[in-house]
């Protein structure tokens, strides 16, 4: 069940409107889709924090826009400052028979068995981008990398996730993952005790004359 976001439109523009608007608690937005007006929006920052906790972009939300409400996905969002604020974020209204792109994080489980094998786990990919009807959206993909052993090798083809027979797979399936690699040796610092050795004198020294 899609999670209920309240928002309202947005009438205030301009620099220093959008900075007040934000020091009241609320958080500036756009709502654009196929065939639809692009409308200003504002919602509450905590809620949208909370929401923002748990889901990432290419999340599927409702929007009561207004007391109407729309399907729509997190497209992006920006923070800004030391306390990682949420300063403005986008939505794509949807329609439940048009497909949508949306990226999809990767997220990995058990990463501690490759420590355990003193193995370093690469990360190459953090997320792919699918295409789908809202209905058949998925927010994340899981790898578990448990057995994983030296040289391991996982690519976008051997990822396994939801709905796959529904699911259109953009990003390139010949993509490396993740892989397992040794951990890189560390050249010996060299010792403030060793003797820097004088270089040795070829031929006499001859007197001054």
């Amino acid at each position: 069940m899609r999670e209920l976001i309240q928002a309202n439109l947005r009438t205030e523009v301009g620099k220093n409107k959008i900075k007040y608007i934000r020091t009241q608690g609320y958080v500036p937005g756009v709502i654009y889709g196929h065939n639809k007006e692009t409308r200003s929006i504002k919602l509450d920052r905590k809620q949208m924090d909370r929401f923002l906790m748990y889901h990432a972009k290419g999340s599927t939300l409702d929007l009561e826009i207004n007391g109407k409400t729309v399907m729509a996905v997190v497209k992006d969002f920006q923070r800004k400052g030391l306390k990682d604020l949420l300063v403005h974020i986008d939505f794509q209204e949807l329609s439940a028979n048009e497909t949508v792109r949306i990226p999809v994080p990767i997220i990995v489980r058990n990463r501690d068995s490759i420590e355990r094998i003193g193995a370093v786990l690469e990360d190459h990919l953090t997320e792919i981008e699918i295409e789908a009807l809202p209905s058949d959206l998925i927010e994340h993909v899981y790898v578990d990398v448990d057995g994983m052993e030296f040289g391991d090798i996982i690519r976008v083809s051997d990822l396994v996730f939801e709905n796959m027979e529904k699911v259109a797979l953009l990003t390139d399936r010949d993509l490396t993952v993740l892989a397992v690699s040794a951990p890189q040796k560390e050249e010996p610092e060299a010792s403030e005790e060793e003797e820097v050795k004088e270089p040795e004198l070829i031929g006499k020294e001859k007197d001054e004359e």
